[in-house]
Parts: C-alpha cells; sequence; structure tokens
C-alpha cells in the first residue's frame, strides 16, 4: 500500500488533531483544531465521565483526521 500525503496528514491528524493541517500549510486551522482538542482533553480529565470524554475525544479526531484528508 503506497501511502500518499493525504493519508501521511489523515493519520497525524488523529493522533494530535490539527497537526495534519500544519503539515499541510494551513496554520490557522491547525491551531484552531489544536486547541479545540486540548479543551476537550481538560474537560475529560475534570468534567466529563472518563468513557464519554474519551469517547467525545476519539470521535474529534476521527473528525480532524476527515477534514483534512478532504481538504487535499
Amino acid at each position: 500500500m503506497v501511502f500518499n500525503d493525504r493519508m501521511v496528514s489523515a493519520i497525524i491528524s488523529f493522533l494530535v488533531p490539527g497537526l495534519g493541517h500544519l503539515i499541510k500549510g494551513n496554520i490557522v486551522r491547525g491551531l484552531v483544531m489544536f486547541i479545540i482538542a486540548v479543551i476537550i482533553d481538560i474537560l475529560v480529565i475534570t468534567c466529563f465521565n472518563f468513557i464519554l470524554g474519551y469517547i467525545l475525544a476519539i470521535v474529534y479526531a476521527l473528525f480532524a483526521a476527515r477534514d483534512v484528508y478532504r481538504s487535499y
């Protein structure tokens, strides 16, 4: 299987939301998505039930990966 830039950015963005956009060159969008991911992580640690919070974080990471994949 050959990895292209689109797939690599999506995988990286799944692991660290926003990083795929930063690699692509969308600095502002990448920083905004990263800040939203940090806020979600803080809410998971402080407010939410851990299982529900982790599900929310995974859904957001999937959204970030899909977003960077479709933006190429």
